[in-house]
Order: structure tokens, then C-alpha cells, then sequence
């Protein structure tokens, strides 16, 4: 096996990797570590247990029995209702109380990640991503793989935040995986191309996409058929490689770590699913106030603030009151390369100087409106204009690429009523720290490149 040891280069190839979004993290249970009582426990080992005894379940056995146990030994008894397992696990994920787990936190603060792939069935991923860009509300896109029916695919343009369920979710029937013989199916079925949802499966397949399979455990055999339907005729391509792969088991599993060196896949023999992710967490912010602290020691060197606009350039809208904010973001954002323009005298009178503005908007990549206290005014602001500008430009541009990247700051909401509607259908992200800064300037230069790269198709 080609690298147990995870070294240095491999980190800092990866934070550079997922820097330039080409990471997709893929979930599994072992990350699912919850606090009942005061006592931590696995989810599922904790499902199993609740589940048994609502079935009226007994095992002799001293081993560890899982949800798939309980539904087979379920349904060795006559007479009884194959479904209501599904919906006794529906039930109790339903009515868990209890805090999201640790590693969910961790990854969901990582902002260039936006899609995920989940082989769970219970919805802690969308509460982190949730609580960590939407304040707990429940925005975040989740769609499931279905076993019949209407198969429902990710958006074309990754603009916002997507879960996407391989295995199904929880709900009333038994339409996700609980039982060994639902996995068999599931993957049967995604490995039909009559039912592979035609744009998630070519982003997987993309030669410079690479996955983080996270927790899954997956015995040999099914590693094997995973790994070959998300990357299906590139798996053995070694012009390429297929990522890292973190668990407590896989590492151990000597015919695996052949055939994962053999499709270029790289294990984490450092520790567990759970340690490898805090320890990306910890390098990840290391990398973030390392940039920042770049960013300030230059800020005496250049005057970032461009004076002439620059086509393409990104437009920062703000209210006077808030100029060391836009001039702290447009510092960040020039000090990542890329152009950035802002009117820094407030110049707010005068028919040329109007248009101007107007010129500037519709020549611009995107604009981002930094939403504060000081913007929410009835009195005749000059930042209404460019809001009510930048609405109309949005309408001549394309729906997969928001043309406006709201800011929002302080305590303001997306219910403020001053706030127009176009913005509030819109995702915003909210500036609380330093490093969320330099998280959104990331995000900033994906976008760019994003912007960049269809215009030369």
C-alpha cells in the first residue's frame, strides 16, 4: 500500500485540493458519534438497540447487533407488518434530541465543500450545514437516491450547499436502506444507467474530482463495488487519483489496501475516520489565519483599492457607515488575485456619476452587497441604487450563476422587510470572524474560476 502513513505532502496536497473544490467528502456512519444521557455512543449501534425493543427483538448472542439483525429477526415472526421497522426508525431519528455530532461540525464549517455524499439515512449532515451558513434554519438542499420512480439530480452549478443521499432517507416506508438486502438493491439500481441521476454521475467520473470516503467501514467486497460506481471506468485510470480513504477498519483489511493502491486511492493509517477529520479541521483554520496574516502584512506594501474599474471586476455595494468592512473585504479579495472595485469616496450626486455606477454593474462578474444594521434605512441611500441595479442586471444573467453574493453582518435577518425580495431568495453568508472572511474570498475564487472557464467553452 503506497501511503499508510499520512505525511505532510499528502495534507498539504489535499487542503490545496479542496481549496480548489475538488474534493467531494462521501459520509458514513462511524462519524455519527452522539451524547445520550451523558454517555457517547454510536447512532446506528444506538438505533439497533431502540429499534429491538420496540420490535419486541431478543438476541442471545453476545455480539453487536446492528438494525439489519433486528430487522431479519423481526421478520422471522408470522403475521407481521414488513414496513413497520421503516417507520420505527423514522420515529425515533425523528424525536432524537441531542447535539450534532462533532466531525459534522467540523466538515460543514469548511466552506469550498459543497455537495456531499452521505451513505447514512438521518439528517445531522443539513442540521451542521444548517446551523453553520443558515443560522439553524432548514435551507440546505437535500436530495435522496430512490429505489422506483422519479430519480432526482444535483443542480448543473453547485451555487449552494447539496446532501445528497446514496442510500435514501429516513422516512414512513421502506424506501432507504436498513437491511443488507436493501444495500444489495440500492446499489444494483445506481449502478443502472437508466437510474444513475445523469449529472451527480459525471461529476464523480471527472478525472480531477476526487473523493473523501469518510467513516463508511465498507468490508472489502463492497468497497470494491462502491469505489466502481461513483468512478465507474476511471477507477483504474492512474493518470488520476481517487483520494483518501479514513475509517477504523479498511486500514487492516490487507486485501483492500492492495486494491485501493492499485486504483491510486490513498488510507489514512494515522488513526480513525473521527481523528482524521479533526485533524483536517485544525489545518484548515491554520491555513486560513495564515492567509489572513499574509493578507495584513502586505496591506502597507499596495494600495489594493482600485481607483478605475476594471472589467470583470467584483463590485462591493455598502453604506458609508461601513467602509472599513468593504475595505477590509476588498483588501482580502485583491490580496487572492482577483480584481475588485468599490466607490471609497461615496460620491452619491450626479446624473455621469450615476451612470457610472450603472456601467460598473453591468461590467462587473458579480456583486456583492455587504447587509448591515446601516442598511436598513427608509431614508434615500445611494447602496438602494446599486441594489436595485445590480436586481435588474441579475435578470439578464444566467440562473445557474447567481449574479449577487449577499453579505450579511450584525444581527440583521433575511425576514428584515427593507431588505429587497430578489436578496432574500438568494444564498447568503455571514461574516463572523477573521477566518469566515477568508472563507468567503475562497468561495469568491471559485466562483471566478467557475465564471472564467464556461465563458471558453
Amino acid at each position: 500500500m503506497k501511503s499508510i502513513e499520512f505525511k505532510e505532502t499528502n495534507w498539504n496536497r489535499l487542503l490545496d485540493e479542496i481549496e480548489n473544490g475538488l474534493i467531494i467528502p462521501i459520509i458514513g456512519a462511524e462519524l455519527l458519534v452522539i451524547k445520550i444521557n451523558g454517555k457517547e455512543t454510536l447512532l446506528y449501534k444506538w438505533l439497533a438497540e431502540q429499534l429491538a425493543t420496540r420490535l419486541d427483538v431478543e438476541f442471545n448472542s453476545e455480539r453487536e447487533i446492528n438494525i439489519s439483525d433486528v430487522i431479519y429477526e423481526y421478520e422471522n415472526k408470522r403475521d407481521v407488518d414488513a414496513t413497520q421497522p421503516y417507520y420505527e426508525i423514522y420515529d425515533l431519528l425523528r424525536n432524537l434530541k441531542c447535539e450534532i455530532p462533532e466531525s459534522l461540525r467540523i466538515l460543514a464549517e469548511i466552506s469550498p465543500f459543497k455537495l456531499f455524499i452521505t451513505t447514512t439515512i438521518d439528517d445531522f449532515l443539513e442540521k451542521a450545514l444548517n446551523e453553520s451558513y443558515f443560522h439553524g434554519e432548514n435551507k440546505t438542499k437535500s436530495i435522496s437516491f430512490t429505489k422506483k420512480g422519479f430519480v432526482e439530480d444535483i443542480p448543473s452549478s453547485l451555487h449552494e450547499t447539496v446532501v445528497y443521499h446514496m442510500f435514501g432517507k429516513s422516512n414512513t416506508l421502506s424506501t432507504y436502506v436498513a437491511t443488507e438486502e436493501d444495500l444489495l438493491e440500492f446499489s444494483q439500481k445506481w449502478n443502472n444507467p437508466d437510474r444513475k441521476p445523469p449529472i451527480l454521475s459525471s461529476l464523480l467520473k471527472e478525472q480531477d474530482k476526487y473523493f473523501m470516503l469518510l467513516g463508511c467501514n465498507f468490508p472489502d467486497w463492497l468497497a470494491r463495488f462502491f469505489l466502481y460506481g461513483v468512478k465507474s471506468e476511471n477507477l483504474f485510470d492512474h493518470n488520476s487519483r481517487r483520494g483518501v480513504i479514513a475509517d477504523s477498519k479498511s486500514k487492516d483489511d490487507e486485501a483492500l489496501t492492495v486494491f485501493l493502491s492499485r486504483c491510486n486511492a490513498n488510507l489514512y493509517g494515522n488513526g480513525n475516520a473521527i481523528e482524521f477529520i479533526r485533524d483536517l479541521g485544525k489545518r484548515w483554520k491554520e491555513r486560513l489565519v495564515n492567509s489572513l496574516e499574509q493578507i495584513h502584512q502586505n496591506l502597507s506594501e499596495t494600495e489594493s483599492i482600485k481607483e478605475g474599474f476594471v472589467k470583470d471586476s467584483i463590485f462591493i455595494s455598502y453604506a458609508r457607515e461601513d467602509i472599513e468592512i468593504a475595505k477590509t473585504l476588498s483588501d482580502a479579495l485583491s490580496k487572492a488575485g482577483l480584481d475588485v472595485w468599490f466607490d471609497k469616496h461615496q460620491l452619491e450626486s450626479g446624473d455621469l456619476y450615476e451612470k457610472k455606477i450603472e456601467k460598473n454593474i453591468k461590467d462587473s462578474v458579480f456583486f456583492i452587497p455587504v447587509l448591515t444594521k446601516n442598511t436598513i434605512s427608509y431614508q434615500r441611500r445611494f447602496f438602494q441604487l446599486e441594489w436595485h441595479l445590480a436586481i435588474s442586471e441579475m435578470r439578464y444573467r444566467p440562473k445557474s450563476i447567481p449574479f449577487i453574493l449577499p453579505l450579511a453582518m450584525d444581527s440583521i435577518t433575511e425576514s428584515e422587510p427593507l431588505i429587497p425580495d430578489e436578496f432574500k431568495q438568494l444564498h447568503w453568508t455571514w461574516i463572523n470572524s477573521e477566518n469566515s472572511i477568508q472563507e468567503f474570498v475562497i468561495f469568491c475564487k471559485q466562483r471566478v474560476r467557475s465564471i472564467r472557464l464556461q465563458k471558453t467553452i
